[in-house]
């Protein structure tokens, strides 16, 4: 049974390390391609970087909250 937990554990910190790392990415990514084709330097970067932050929040906010269920 520890085992168990153990591993339902290490998956609940993966999962949020990715819910955090891969939006977060994806907005700087997006932001940097943005910028390049509108010629806008850091407009779309922190644009895309608020929303990978507003997007991992949310996402790890609803993982935890499912977690958290009785």
């Amino acid at each position: 049974m520890p085992k168990k937990k153990g591993f339902r554990a290490l998956l609940l910190a993966v999962d949020t390390a990715l819910g955090i790392a891969l939006p977060l990415l994806a907005g700087i990514f997006l932001g940097l391609y943005l910028d390049k084709r509108f010629l806008v330097k850091p407009l779309f970067l922190i644009a895309g970087i608020l929303l990978g932050l507003l997007t991992a929040f949310n996402y790890v906010y609803r993982l935890l909250l499912r977690h958290n269920r009785p």
